[in-house]
């Protein structure tokens, strides 16, 4: 069997795609609103440096590179080994142009990572299945490509200096947390969970953003988020309890739950947390479950 066997139009047509339902996930889950301590169409939590209007900027600047990075997993889709090096490579060009339209502002730096590796993971399945497109197959390639990465590129970091690491290496170091890299090697499990729980609460007809909120809410409950680790392990546990009191209460069904959501925000404001390492994993959950209920639209 060669490495795909699709023609190259049905292949850019495909990662075009991809890359339009990745891109919808990234901005829906950017413009849901009372988010605590995140960026939002109404609030821009925690961050002084950054609003709605920057992240619409930093996400146009990001999407060219996603056609890049869903062909590479048609064209690696056998040797799915292969594909973090590369991957990585055209990551970093994508962080470049988000820094030069934020003026040097990280807003999506650990969501370009993410994505990126669900982007492939979708092109491999296209590439090796030419059929119906699963949510459960995009994860387990997630899993497949980010094999490895914790043993290769967070055990040696004894031997680096301290001043080089990066705050998620620092963490793993200190606590043995392995953050995204751990999220990747076990195929996004809370990614998939929520995206799981958005088919299932979509098919009530709910609102949307009721639902994104829940979502967010059953990541932020279990997710050992680094950016919120990084801070302090007490405020991590504490924003993880307010997400289950949340949850527990109902989530939005419940009774003034705009209005306790406010509360969570002020106090995720007061406490300086803002659950970015969650957004991300929204995000890729979003963009899944639109790939998989939108699937019927797509015309190679």
């Amino acid at each position: 069997m060669k490495e795909n066997n699709l023609s190259s139009q049905t292949e850019r047509n495909f990662s075009l795609w991809i890359s339009g339902q990745i891109m919808k996930g990234i901005l829906l889950e950017v413009s849901c609103f009372h988010k605590p301590g995140l960026v939002g169409p109404i609030s821009s939590g925690i961050h002084q440096d950054m609003d709605f209007s920057l992240f619409m900027k930093s996400s146009a600047a990001i999407s060219s590179f996603y056609p890049q990075f869903v062909e590479l997993g048609i064209k690696k889709a056998l040797n799915p080994d292969q594909i973090l090096t590369p991957l990585k490579l055209i990551g970093l060009q994508a962080e470049k142009a988000m820094f030069a339209a934020t003026k040097g502002v990280n807003t999506q730096k650990g969501l370009i990572f993410s994505s990126a590796l669900l982007a492939a993971a979708a092109g491999i399945y296209f590439s090796t299945s030419q059929a119906n497109l699963s949510a459960e197959k995009i994860f387990e390639n997630i899993a497949k490509i980010s094999k490895g990465i914790v043993r290769r590129e967070l055990e040696p970091l004894k031997e680096k200096q301290l001043e080089k690491l990066t705050n998620g290496e620092k963490l793993f170091l200190k606590n043995g947390v392995t953050g995204i890299r751990g999220e990747a090697e076990k195929g996004f499990p809370l990614a998939k969970k929520a995206c799981f729980y958005l088919k299932q609460e979509m098919k009530k007809q709910r609102k949307l953003n009721d639902v994104l909120l829940e979502a967010l809410f059953l990541i932020i409950s279990e997710l050992d988020d680094t950016t919120i680790l990084i801070k302090s392990s007490e405020k991590a546990s504490w924003a993880k309890e307010k997400a289950r009191i949340f949850i527990e209460k109902g989530g939005m069904a419940q009774k003034d739950g705009v209005s306790f959501l406010k509360e969570i925000n002020d106090e995720f404001i007061k406490q300086k947390i803002s659950p970015g390492g969650a957004a991300d994993m929204l995000s890729c959950a979003i963009a899944v479950f639109l790939i998989e209920e939108e699937k019927h639209l797509f015309i190679g």
